[in-house]
């Protein structure tokens, strides 16, 4: 079977981890929660898994680029909005923004208002209605607002620490829940970039291309610690024995803010979250039922490492 690969197909490989990501939010949300509301949502990878998660589990994926939402068919629990994140008010019990994409808003303005929006969003009664797909339009784009768990800046790296004694899931339960994910540290302003070896499955969507090797390089081009902007770009290759097959430079360009913890967490509480919560990994222990427990950093100094990726989470 002939598959051509695509931008889309190396970034769902190299670069998101929704298998992981999934129990993560809901074990952070402590709850049972539903409806996810995916943000900046991409080839809205993470919603389809969410969805497949339970037959009562459906999820709104948005993003302004509707090349990127129709990629995949529809799901008949995962409802598709190509349009600004900012008109969308579909309620939700987990909102989430991945892949950094918190930057897209560059003012303290700007970010606080996606927050209180956010903050609405999470805060209305969720209902048993709809869900189901509109399709999405087409609309081309050379930056793709995607949306994923985790992909490393230079010298960063998600922080293990030891399993927790006693396992426990996070402290609040039936509360509204928002989480994006930033990086930061002696690194975070720094300029060059990291590459990473991935392998493409063997299934059979991929075709000849299975077992093939991505070489896939995240570059951070431009650095400005007085404004917080950066530029980060993704590269990806493919190679099979030796030879190079596929090379898409430049596949995805972002210009964001990079926002720091503590920043984040101030907007979050001036947009009128209760409370926020630091995590450096998506999972601290599994149960024999294969639960995902987790349990946020108490101690930066002893639990992060000098670079690091972290999720920033809000409860209504």
């Amino acid at each position: 079977m002939s598959h051509t690969l695509t931008r889309h197909d190396l970034y769902e490989l190299c670069v998101q981890s929704p298998k992981h990501l999934v129990p993560f939010l809901r074990a952070v949300h402590g709850g049972e929660p539903r409806v996810l509301g995916e943000d900046f949502a991409g080839t809205a990878a993470l919603s389809r898994l969410w969805a497949d998660a339970s037959p009562e589990s459906r999820a709104i994926a948005v993003d302004l680029d509707g090349d990127a939402l129709g990629y995949h068919a529809d799901h008949p629990r995962v409802a598709k909005r190509e349009a600004n994140v900012l008109e969308v008010s579909d309620p939700a019990d987990v909102i989430f923004v991945g892949n950094f994409s918190i930057g897209y808003w560059h003012t303290r303005v700007d970010l606080v208002a996606y927050l209180r929006h956010v903050h609405k969003r999470l805060s209305s009664p969720v209902t048993d209605g709809g869900g189901g797909p509109p399709t999405a339009g087409r609309r081309g784009s050379s930056r793709t607002n995607a949306s994923g768990l985790l992909q490393d800046p230079p010298s960063a790296s998600l922080h293990s620490a030891p399993p927790p004694s006693a396992p426990q899931r996070g402290p609040a339960e039936g509360t509204g829940l928002f989480l994006c994910d930033t990086y930061g540290g002696e690194s975070a302003f720094l300029i060059g970039g990291v590459h990473r070896d991935h392998w493409i499955p063997k299934e059979d969507r991929f075709g000849e291309h299975a077992g093939k090797r991505i070489r896939y390089t995240w570059e951070q081009r431009h650095a400005d610690p007085l404004t917080g902007m950066v530029t980060d770009v993704l590269h990806f290759r493919v190679e099979s024995g030796g030879t190079i097959e596929l090379e898409l430079d430049e596949a995805f360009v972002y210009e964001w803010r990079l926002w720091s913890v503590p920043e984040l967490r101030d907007a979050m509480l001036e947009a009128g979250f209760v409370s926020t919560e630091v995590y450096a990994k998506t999972g601290n222990a599994v149960d024999d039922e294969g639960n995902v427990y987790v349990l946020p950093v108490e101690d930066a100094e002893e639990e992060l490492d000098d670079s690091f990726i972290v999720m920033v989470a809000a409860r209504t």
